[in-house]
């Protein structure tokens, strides 16, 4: 007497780890996501002006008060309050200009010292019969700019709008080198597949703290924090373990490897669709 037809146990057991390999590449995937809304941050950013004697203090004034208030309209700017500024120096930023005077060196290391991402020093004065402003931007590494950004003041004071948002708002490029095997980036919070390449380019980033995650099949999850100055385009080069060891062999076997797995399984579903199943007699 013939036995009822029994399901096909080898088709299952196939089936089952189709399904595993498209899950465990799917978890892979989302490993260490950002949070979307989470990023960029703000750049941290402090303000220093300094008067010139020709004219009234009133300028200065107004002038600080006007620039600090551009910064905080701005989303790439978190500004440093003046209270936070002296506990951090010991003493009033006004210190400051004697000490520093024209020394780049010595107002980047200000940064440093009070802990923030950017340093804008806005010199007032006359040019020609006009009050104008030169403004400097410097990070803990050094002056952003080889010179300093000239602009009229409006009379008695204030920001000098298009100069602050040409000089503060310029967006950067980032060129990312990617380690064999790289299939998967996240900006920001946002994911994208990569498809095979030596580097990848990112155009107009905003100034601010940007999040990029890097993940492919045989590596270690790579999460970095890019700090985007404004105009300055920045590199993120391969960390240093990969360039100097011999994993990139060992990662695209296992790129490979997961490759063929993921390919068997899907081929062992599709040949089980039109395979007819055996019965006892």
């Amino acid at each position: 007497m013939a036995l009822k037809s029994k399901p096909n146990l080898s088709r299952f057991c196939l089936r089952a780890f189709a399904l595993q390999c498209c899950l465990g590449i799917c978890a892979l995937l989302n490993t260490n996501a950002a949070h979307a809304n989470e990023w960029p941050k703000s750049l941290q950013a402090v303000v220093i002006v300094e008067d010139d004697a020709s004219l009234p203090p009133s300028v200065a004034v107004k002038t600080l008060a006007a620039v600090e208030e551009f910064l905080k309209q701005s989303t790439s700017y978190e500004l440093l309050d003046s209270k936070k500024v002296s506990q951090r120096l010991g003493h009033s930023p006004d210190v400051l200009l004697d000490q520093c005077e024209q020394d780049l060196q010595c107002w980047s290391s200000t940064v440093e010292r009070l802990g923030v991402d950017l340093l804008v020093h806005v010199a007032v004065g006359f040019l020609g019969s006009r009050e104008s402003t030169w403004i400097r931007t410097f990070s803990a590494n050094g002056p952003l700019h080889n010179e300093a950004s000239t602009a009229l003041l409006p009379r008695g004071g204030g920001a000098p709008l298009q100069a602050l948002e040409a000089l503060l708002h310029q967006s950067a490029d980032l060129k990312i080198v990617l380690e064999r095997g790289t299939t998967h980036l996240q900006v920001n919070g946002t994911p994208r597949l990569l498809r095979p390449a030596a580097q990848i380019n990112l155009s107009k980033m905003p100034p601010g703290k940007h999040e990029i995650v890097l993940e492919g099949l045989g590596l270690p999850p790579r999460v970095e924090v890019i700090k985007i100055f404004p105009g300055k385009n920045l590199e993120l080069p391969l960390r240093a373990a990969t360039v100097l060891g011999s994993k990139p062999n060992q990662q695209w076997w296992g790129a490979w490897a997961g490759g063929g797995l993921f390919a068997g399984g899907m081929l062992a579903i599709w040949a089980g669709r039109n395979h007819t199943s055996q019965a006892w007699r």
